[in-house]
C-alpha cells in the first residue's frame, strides 16, 4: 500500500463537526484518528452504541475475490495487526447502525470493477446489520 498518499490532517475540522453532531443529536460520538484508528479499536468498540459510523480513509477492492477487499486503518505492530479491515471480517461483526458511510475510494465497486447494487463492502455491512449505507465510486 506504499502507493497511497497520506491523508490530510483534518482533526480540528473533524473534532468541531462531530462535537456539533453529538450535541445536536445526543448520540454517542467517538472519533478515531491516526494511531487510534486501528482495526482492534474499531472491532472492540461496542458498535451497538452507535447509530452512525463514518469511515474517511483509503480502501481497495480485490477484483478476483471481493471478500478480500479492505478498508485501510492504522496498523498496530505490537499485536501484529495489519490495519486492514477486510470484508470477511465485517461479515463477522454486529453493526446495527442506522447508517454506515464509506468515504473511501472504490468502496461502492464490485469485484469486477463495475458499480452495482451492493459491493463487497456494502454487502458486508448490510449483512452485519447496518440499515443504510453510503459508499463512493
Amino acid at each position: 500500500m506504499e502507493h497511497l498518499r497520506e491523508l490530510e490532517d483534518l482533526s480540528d475540522l473533524i473534532d468541531s463537526r462531530f462535537g456539533w453532531f453529538s450535541n445536536a443529536t445526543n448520540d454517542k460520538t467517538t472519533v478515531l484518528l491516526r494511531g487510534d484508528a486501528s482495526k482492534s479499536n474499531f472491532k472492540n468498540a461496542v458498535l451497538s452504541d452507535y447509530r452512525y459510523i463514518h469511515f474517511a480513509t483509503h480502501s481497495f477492492v480485490n477484483t478476483e475475490n471481493p471478500i478480500n477487499s479492505g478498508i485501510l486503518l492504522e496498523p498496530n505492530g505490537s499485536n501484529g495487526e495489519d490495519g486492514i479491515l477486510y470484508v470477511s471480517e465485517i461479515l463477522g461483526l454486529e453493526v446495527p447502525a442506522e447508517l454506515v458511510v464509506l468515504s473511501s475510494c472504490d468502496s461502492a465497486m464490485e469485484g469486477s470493477g463495475q458499480s452495482s447494487g451492493l459491493s463487497g463492502f456494502s454487502r458486508g455491512f448490510i449483512y452485519a446489520g447496518a440499515k443504510n449505507l453510503v459508499a463512493s465510486l
